[in-house]
């Protein structure tokens, strides 16, 4: 049976296909760099966390916070605020992709603890946003009530509750408490919003497209966008 089964492939008869390329062509492979470090000039050929964009205006990328401090003098010139969620900048196919990220039901499709989890590091990581953009000059891109604080984040947890089909079915009183409790203890052991940031986000989650989602999730909530580079 062995060697019939070897034999056959002599016995086929010829298909129209084209022959395929020569060993030295399939097995090349090239690599596009799409981001090099303003500073060092630095490629983001085969990293694993992707390369810092400027918050602000998210014309320039950087492969660590010492490149973008260091540029930051010759930058700040240049470096204007964005008007629009950079959602608004891509093409439709490119934001149906992003969009895609966190469809209708996400949050139904979730554990119950990371759904709670998720709740607050969206919170924080929008928190955040707003409090680099503050620093940069651009107050007016935060919203009432995102300033930060548990007071704020109740709120948060108030809006959410008033998405319909945002939360999963069985949400309600007592898992609002259990979410609350996540959050408190979460800020009772140090871990508060300005230690969130889009590196630690990845790292929790073990998901690059985690902080997109967060991020997301956020806009969700509040109904409005901040112009971050994700």
């Amino acid at each position: 049976m062995q060697k019939n089964l070897r034999q056959r492939p002599q016995t086929t008869t010829p298909t129209t296909h084209p022959s395929p390329p020569a060993p030295s062509q399939s097995l090349t492979l090239t690599t596009t760099t799409t981001h090099t470090c303003t500073t060092c000039s630095k490629p983001d050929t085969g990293l694993s966390l992707p390369f810092l964009t400027c918050t602000r205006c998210a014309t320039r990328t950087y492969c660590s916070h010492e490149c973008q401090e260091s540029d930051w003098p010759s930058h700040k010139p240049a470096c204007a605020p964005r008007s629009s969620s950079i959602l608004d900048t891509m093409s439709a196919v490119e934001r149906a992709f992003f969009r895609s990220l966190l469809p209708p039901d996400f949050l139904h499709r979730c554990p119950e603890q990371t759904v709670y989890e998720m709740l607050d590091d969206a919170y924080d990581l929008r928190v955040v946003d707003c409090a680099k953009l503050a620093d940069e000059g651009t107050t007016a891109l935060l919203p009432e009530g995102q300033e930060g604080g548990w007071r704020a984040f109740v709120r948060f947890l108030d809006l959410a509750e008033g998405r319909v089909g945002l939360l999963p079915a069985w949400w309600g009183v007592e898992k609002r408490a259990l979410c609350e409790g996540v959050a408190a203890r979460a800020a009772g052991l140090g871990r508060d919003a300005p230690k969130v940031n889009g590196h630690w986000v990845m790292r929790r989650y073990r998901d690059f497209l985690m902080p997109m989602r967060l991020r997301l999730l956020a806009e969700s909530v509040y109904g409005t966008k901040v112009p971050v580079a994700w």
